[in-house]
This record gives C-alpha cells, sequence and structure tokens, in this order.
C-alpha cells in the first residue's frame, strides 16, 4: 500500500524532542522487517464524553474512557497495514486499562496484560510498575525476528522519555541503544491511521 509505506517513512523519519539515533527513512521500513525493534503505542483515540471514574479494577470498562469507534478503526487499520508490510510483530504488551488492552487486540489481535505499563501514580490501588521496571522493559531485546509491541498512557512514556504522544501515535525504541545509554531512546515517532 502505498500511502502507507510513504506515510510510514515521513513519520518515522521525523525527529522526536529528544530523540537520537534516528535510522533513516529511506531504511526504517527495512530495519523493522527485520525485527529488533519495540514499538511502543499509546492507545487509540477515545470517547471525548467518557472520563475515568475508577481505574482499581482495570477489566471494568465501564468506569473508563474507552475507544470511540474511530479509535477502534484506526486500531484495525494500523494492524493491517502493518501485516502489509511484513513487520513482524511477536510478543504485544499493554496496560491493563481497557483501552489499550482494546487497541492491542483490535490491532494484533492478541494481548497479555502487563502491570508495569501501568503508572502507579495515576492509577490508584493497582500496582503499577515502578520507573526501573518500566525501563527495564524497554531494554529487553524482542524474539530474534520480530519486534515487540507496547501499548500504554502518555505519562508513562513522558515521564522517560520528555516525549509526548497523543492518543493513537507511537514511537520506534531501539532496545539495544537504549540498554547501551541506560535510558530509553525514542528514533522517531509516528501517527497511526
Amino acid at each position: 500500500m502505498k500511502i502507507w509505506r510513504s506515510s510510514l517513512l515521513l513519520l518515522f523519519g521525523f525527529a522526536l524532542t529528544g530523540a537520537e539515533h534516528l535510522v533513516p527513512e529511506s531504511e526504517l521500513l527495512t530495519h523493522l522487517k527485520r525485527g529488533g525493534y519495540i514499538l511502543y503505542l499509546r492507545h487509540g483515540k477515545t470517547e471525548a464524553s467518557e472520563v475515568d471514574r475508577n481505574l482499581s479494577r482495570p477489566s471494568r470498562c465501564r468506569d473508563q474512557r474507552n475507544l470511540s469507534s474511530e479509535g477502534r478503526r484506526a486500531s484495525v487499520q494500523l494492524g493491517e497495514r502493518l501485516r502489509e508490510e511484513g513487520i513482524p510483530i511477536g510478543e504485544v504488551l499493554a496496560s491493563p486499562i481497557c483501552r489499550t488492552m482494546d487497541t492491542a487486540r483490535f490491532a494484533f489481535r492478541r494481548v497479555t496484560a502487563e502491570t508495569r505499563l501501568l503508572d502507579p501514580e495515576a492509577v490508584r490501588g493497582v500496582r503499577g510498575g515502578s520507573e526501573r521496571e518500566f525501563t527495564e522493559l524497554f531494554f529487553r531485546q524482542p524474539t530474534p525476528g520480530t519486534n515487540t509491541v507496547y501499548l500504554s498512557h502518555q505519562p508513562t512514556f513522558k515521564k522517560l522519555t520528555g516525549i509526548e504522544l497523543s492518543e493513537g501515535e507511537g514511537a520506534v525504541i531501539d532496545p539495544k541503544i537504549s540498554r547501551a545509554k541506560g535510558r530509553v531512546v525514542a528514533l522517531g515517532r509516528f501517527k497511526y491511521p
């Protein structure tokens, strides 16, 4: 799909605030097709009229801000486009909050809940990960030949990188560079459909 390819190249190629070691946009798809990266996704767009009332029971969706129809559609399109481009996806981990789990299910058709992707300050009553535990997730090398996907929330990622992702945006992380530097290093960001 030509539109996706050029959008992916353009959007992945833009530098983020604090981004380092950018892969040239002409090479990024080739790198992603080989695997070895982490795709960090903020959940898809949510219903503006909904608010989080109680996140202490993450699987209780009626008490949360949930994906909008646009967020569900964009999540499905993201998964389809990654598959069309031949970008191999291995492990898919998400914060147990409904909007991140749903984004993963729509995009990747599978997901494992991971409490370390929760910000313990933002979600009272649920044990989230410490900053150290969260950072260490980004040092893990994906299964050879695949890319790992993490789905979470804006505050969690911004704390570590200074990068603020909007709903429906993601970033590409190189775990080797991140591990060598001792901090999360983003190569670039993208907006999914």
